[in-house]
């Protein structure tokens, strides 16, 4: 295991520059995963890592020793590359022995470390076949294999599995999320599907153009995405955006739509430091222990109808604009019961019919229903059960 480090790391190509003065640390024993859209600089800065492209400026430490004017084979890690890169004229079994060999280890040691790896993938009854006789999950339980067997600081995972089909990625997710826990090593994942970095990362950095946008936890992006960017890529499907106006009031502030309805802002201190955090967005609740303060909900299905009503409704302190702000905001805008939420709002209502009242007198219309409301969070919505009555009554 080892923890890594990136200083001031840059790449280019001739006069061309992909990867952008990046610093990042990567703690040991992690499970790292590099996310971004194509052409970002994932694969190239884990193979600058791994020594296979030069370092143009800037460091790379491993273990607090730096290693960016090592040789690959000096620095430990090992790299399970996209076209897994099996030998096709020997068998499994040497595929496994050959990077063994080549370090010149005792024949039993070698003997000891392929028949670990063989366990650990339980791939023992494939070790005499070639690989053009394996299918892609087992190829790739091989190359996997071939990383194993050399017990190195680090593993570092070139989309591995973007060459298997949906089902078979799915099992192979969970197979190295069962293999991390077992080694408890220090891995570093790359690839362009965001559902593959929520449900294996421990940490997340999302590049964008040569430049780490954010890094953090699965639900710390989700939940607060540091910029657009971020907001966009981390969701599926990805969070709605409203232009508008930010006014200065005389208690407070707020921010004034397109559309002329007004959301005022929620102060950034309104919740107390002792008042646990949640993922949901609704009316801030008492923890009735210190049990609960510690312990977090387990999430809802992310499209069902209705969440339940005992999910503690607390809204998570920030200081900055997040998922939760416009839920805030229109729960001090709209009076609503808290404690439902749904995706969607089904009414044949004609536009502008008017629907009910907030709490500043405003009417509220079935226009400022679908070009409000449902514009500012589709997925979390904790007044759209008053909107859905509001608009079942109107219709009738």
């Amino acid at each position: 295991m080892a923890e890594i480090q990136l200083k001031s790391v840059t790449k280019s190509f001739q006069s061309l520059e992909v990867i952008h003065g990046i610093d990042l640390t990567i703690k040991d024993g992690s499970f790292t995963v590099f996310v971004g859209p194509s052409g970002c600089g994932k694969s190239t800065l884990l193979r600058m890592m791994a020594g296979l492209e030069e370092v143009t400026g800037g460091e790379v430490h491993i273990d607090g020793a730096r290693c960016d004017h090592l040789l690959p084979s000096a620095r430990g890690m090992a790299m399970v590359f996209q076209s897994y890169a099996l030998y096709p004229h020997m068998s499994v079994e040497q595929n496994l022995r050959f990077g063994l060999e080549n370090q010149r280890l005792a024949k039993p040691e070698i003997a000891a470390r392929v028949a670990k790896a063989a366990d650990i993938l339980q791939i023992k009854h494939l070790l005499a076949r070639r690989p053009n006789q394996l299918s892609g999950g087992q190829s790739q339980r091989v190359a996997i294999g071939r990383a194993i067997v050399k017990e190195p600081k680090a593993f570092l995972f070139d989309e591995p599995l973007s060459n298997l089909d949906a089902e078979l990625r799915i099992k192979m997710r969970s197979e190295l999320i069962a293999l991390h826990q077992r080694l408890g090593s220090t891995m570093i994942y790359v690839t362009h599907d965001q559902v593959e970095a929520m449900t294996m990362a421990d940490q997340i950095v999302v590049l964008n153009e040569g430049r780490i946008e954010q890094v953090g936890s699965p639900v710390e992006l989700y939940a607060q995405p540091r910029n657009l960017f971020v907001a966009h890529f981390i969701g599926a499907p990805p969070m709605n955006t409203l232009q508008g106006r930010l006014r200065r009031l005389a208690d407070g502030a707020a921010v004034e739509l397109a559309s002329g309805a007004v959301i005022p802002c929620p102060a950034a201190s309104s919740r107390s430091p002792t008042e646990p955090k949640s993922r949901w967005a609704s009316a801030p609740s008492t923890p009735n222990s210190d049990q609960d303060r510690s312990r977090s909900p387990p999430p809802p299905p992310r499209y069902s109808a209705q969440a339940p009503s005992s999910i503690p409704r607390t809204a998570p302190a920030t200081t900055s604009p997040s998922r939760y702000a416009a839920s805030a905001a229109l729960r001090q805008a709209t009076s609503s019961p808290s404690g439902s939420r749904s995706t969607s709002c089904t009414c044949s209502m004609k536009p502008g019919r008017p629907l009910g009242r907030c709490r500043t007198g405003e009417a509220v219309t079935s226009t400022d229903v679908g070009s409000l409301w449902m514009s500012v969070e589709n997925r979390y919505s904790p007044h759209q059960a008053r909107i859905r009555d509001l608009c079942t009554r109107g219709s009738q």
